[in-house]
């Protein structure tokens, strides 16, 4: 829209749908130097962007919070979900350590069975060769 001194007055669509003029630039002043009455219109319709932008302002404001709720609610959201696998990864872990320890335990069992046998069989055969060398003397 072109008013009568020669400005061009854009409309911004909003979320709300209102329409809100802004002065965007000006055209060629149909006269060579502006009258009071152009120099009061130019001014009213600044004054009118200006209280445009600082609407706009508060709505970007007011948007801004709510994105960064958005935004708090989707990371606790996140956290969630990332708990019970953080649990199941840790309860993983822990039975796999718990596991291993057996194992170890086992074959530390295992070795020590193993070298009780063989003192055992030592034993033995010194006991053996105790009772011959005592049937021989």
């Amino acid at each position: 829209n072109i008013d009568e001194t020669g400005f061009v007055i854009a409309f911004k669509i909003q979320k709300e749908e209102m329409l809100i003029p802004t002065v965007v630039s000006s055209l060629q002043p149909t006269r060579k130097y502006p009258t009071r009455a152009d120099t009061v219109q130019e001014l009213e319709l600044l004054k009118e962007g200006i209280k445009s932008l600082e609407n706009e302002i508060e709505f970007l404001k007011k948007e801004n919070k709510s994105v960064k709720k958005d935004l708090t609610s989707a990371k606790e959201e996140l956290e969630m979900y990332k708990r019970p696998k953080l649990k199941k990864v840790e309860e993983l872990a822990k039975s796999k350590a718990e596991i291993a320890k057996k194992k170890k335990e086992a074959a530390a069992e295992k070795q020590a069975k193993r070298e009780l046998e063989k003192a055992q069989k030592k034993a033995a055969l010194a006991h053996k060769k105790k009772t011959i060398n005592d049937k021989e003397n």
